[in-house]
């Protein structure tokens, strides 16, 4: 039988390892844009970017699908439940993004002419 201490642990890995990845994609897209439009504004420097960046999302994504391969059945049981439901975050995620009229930033809004309001 399944611990449900496990599940929720396996769980919480996977969706950390989901948020740490979409920060370090967010940083690389982010970054650049930044280095193209107003370097000045980099104050810190990051080492070894963009090399460490790739590192850590190549090794997260190493580790989540190295636990498909483990030979215990309570890793793949709560694997498999983790990755559909992240998969059903990120469509969602995307399909609200496209969604016409949405504004996705503050910075969107100032482009058009309009102001954000919280």
């Amino acid at each position: 039988m399944i611990a449900l201490g496990g599940i929720i642990g396996a769980g919480l890995f996977v969706g950390s390892s989901a948020v740490i990845d979409t920060v370090a994609v967010a940083q690389l897209r982010m970054r650049r844009q930044l280095e193209r439009e107003s370097p000045e504004r980099l104050k810190v420097r990051m080492w070894l970017y963009p090399w460490l960046t790739w590192a850590s999302i190549v090794a997260i994504v190493a580790i989540v699908a190295s636990m498909a391969f483990v030979n215990d059945e309570a890793t793949r049981a709560y694997l498999v439940p983790s990755l559909i439901s992240l998969a059903i975050v990120v469509a969602v995620a995307f399909g609200r993004e496209r969604l016409p009229g949405r504004r996705t930033s503050p910075a969107a809004g100032r482009r058009r002419g309009t102001t954000a309001t919280a």
